[in-house]
């Protein structure tokens, strides 16, 4: 099935990097989740929450805006899903 790499950047830090199940997130086209071998997407988002679903439990971060990028990682049966956001922070 393969695995999906999460990474969660500002322009000042990363916030959080590690492997989920799925990213739920919102662009300015609706909701949307990504999941291992999503195809390769490039979109915005828009202010709200970004939930990650990881081994420990579902994360939360709230952003205020910025963009998302999904594609393979390099690795075989890895997707990375990055996403840039200007202002951000951890919920839990």
């Amino acid at each position: 099935m393969g695995s999906l790499l999460v990474e969660i950047v500002t322009p000042e830090a990363a916030l959080w990097k590690g492997s989920a199940s799925a990213v739920m997130a919102r662009s300015s086209e609706g909701e949307f989740t990504v999941m291992p071998q999503h195809t390769p997407t490039v979109g915005d988002l828009v202010a709200g929450i970004v939930r990650v679903a990881a081994p420990e439990g579902v994360l939360s971060f709230e952003i205020e805006s910025g963009y998302f990028q999904v594609g393979p990682s390099g690795e075989e049966g890895v997707t990375r899903a990055t996403i840039l956001a200007g202002v951000a922070k951890q919920l839990n």
